[in-house]
């Protein structure tokens, strides 16, 4: 191999140079720096939505586990069965009626916690079925109607008969062992 000229070595230099300058920014700065930058900041922003909303939601979920909570029945599912039948039964003497059915339904599972239901049967004229239901309703903040059908006996009178069922709520699991002692 023969020895470069000075001319051929200041041409590789040059060549060399330019390609540092041209080579070591693309090396060092990935491409589209600045428009990284930018995506971080948008990261950052859209991390701090996310953290927000996040937030606002645990708030929001805490406060339906508090009204969940106040609606449900302290006691087991036999107690809340007991009391929605003394209630029934004090509602009916209010309104002046005699229950012709009032029986506790099986307790069924609802995410986690016990559903008790009551179904009531009834013959009354208008007036005292409305207030008879007033009366179920006013007494019960731990039960509510759940299915209710008013059918009318005769058309020419105002005598009907009344299908309703009350619901309560119980949490999971506090009988399963109480049942077996």
């Amino acid at each position: 191999m023969r020895p470069l000229t000075q001319r051929e070595r200041t041409l590789v230099g040059a060549a060399a140079g330019v390609a540092l300058l041209v080579g070591l920014p693309a090396l060092l700065l990935p491409p589209g720096g600045a428009r990284k930058t930018g995506s971080l900041r948008e990261e950052s922003r859209k991390r701090e939505q996310v953290s927000a909303e996040l937030q606002r939601v645990r708030a929001e979920i805490d406060q339906m586990e508090r009204d969940v909570a106040s609606r449900l029945y302290p006691g087991t599912a036999r107690d809340l069965s007991a009391r929605m039948i003394q209630a029934c039964q004090g509602a009916a003497a209010t309104a002046g009626l005699r229950l012709s059915d009032l029986k506790p339904l099986p307790v069924e599972r609802a995410a986690g916690l016990r559903r008790v239901p009551v179904r009531i049967s009834l013959s009354s004229r208008f007036p005292q079925a409305v207030r008879f239901l007033y009366e179920v309703q006013r007494g019960g903040s731990r039960y509510r109607v759940d299915q209710l059908q008013l059918t009318a006996t005769d058309p020419h009178s105002d005598q009907l008969q009344i299908e309703l069922r009350l619901v309560g709520y119980v949490r999971g699991e506090e009988e399963s062992h109480a049942g077996r002692s």
